[in-house]
């Protein structure tokens, strides 16, 4: 956490303090001169944990993670091998061409699928080896 969430503080207890407050019309600002966390975390967290049992306010996900369907792994893994495009590019293609069936998927995606394959590596690199 940032320099202002000092160890020993209960972040759980911290939002749910915040939403209570919130609900009782507080401001803002008043939250967080007492909580000692910068307005914006307060802002930050009435927008994410607004409505959430105390349970679920332990660091919620922002993003759900994206599963790749096997028509798209091997689509990605035939552009790289055919082309050695980079995840960026590969990327950038799917989104223009928009290939029958083939879903777009972030660079991260395409890159955790060359990990998991096994050719993160340049293709001259895994040639020569």
């Amino acid at each position: 956490m940032r320099e202002y969430m000092r160890e020993g503080r209960d972040i759980v207890k911290m939002r749910w303090w915040c939403m209570r407050k919130r609900e009782q019309g507080w401001s803002g600002n008043e939250i967080a001169a007492h909580l000692q966390v910068p307005t914006r975390t307060v802002y930050y967290w009435i927008g994410k944990y607004a409505g959430c049992d105390k349970e679920k306010m332990v660091n919620r996900p922002n993003k759900v993670e994206i599963e790749v369907d096997d028509r798209t792994r091997k689509f990605v893994l035939k552009l790289r091998e055919k082309h050695d495009w980079g995840p960026c590019r590969i990327e950038r293609y799917i989104r223009k061409a928009s290939p029958e069936g083939i879903r777009p998927i972030s660079h991260c995606s395409i890159y955790k699928v060359f990990v998991e394959e096994g050719v993160n590596q340049p293709i001259d690199f895994i040639r020569k080896t």
